[in-house]
């Protein structure tokens, strides 16, 4: 399973990629671009990891990059930020558009109010279908797990109900 680490130059970032290697995750890794080519605490990793990851260097503001650095993971872990203060007195926007994510989703995007479609609203929609049987099935374990669900309960018959 392929991982993307945004923010993995920074200390947590760091330590993050290097478990996630050790547990066997494939890991890209999203670093600040700098003209210095420096990867910042990622260079301290052990050089058995290191080789292990792929390194991305990049501005998480720029929604090219990021579509680039997504492709292909089924995770995304986003610790990339700008350090708030006093930085964000003096460029505001830029502290918004690194910091700020504003994520939303529906099963009926028939009926959203038309302003919320408005340029400049929403980078990009993503549709996706519905699940299928096992998707279901998945999603009714997550959300059952560590309830008291009778002996019975069978959830991929469930899941085929749904």
């Amino acid at each position: 399973m392929r991982v993307l680490v945004t923010g993995a130059g920074g200390f947590i970032g760091s330590h993050l990629v290097e478990e996630l290697v050790r547990q066997g995750y494939r890991v890209r890794a999203f670093v600040h671009y700098n003209s210095a080519s420096n990867w910042y605490n990622l260079e301290t990793l052990p050089a058995d990891v290191l080789e292990s990851v792929e390194t991305v260097a990049g501005d998480v503001a720029d929604a090219f990059m990021i579509d680039q650095a997504v492709e292909g993971c089924e995770i995304v872990l986003h610790l990339a930020a700008l350090i708030g203060i006093p930085y964000s007195y003096g460029a505001p926007a830029a502290y918004v558009n690194t910091n700020v994510i504003v994520l939303a989703a529906t099963n009926r995007a028939d009926i959203l109010d038309p302003a919320l479609l408005r340029p400049g609203r929403f980078d990009r929609r993503v549709m996706l279908d519905n699940p299928d049987v096992r998707g279901r099935e998945q999603i009714l374990r997550v959300h059952s797990k560590g309830k008291p669900l009778a002996d019975d309960v069978d959830m991929e018959k469930v899941a085929k109900q749904t």
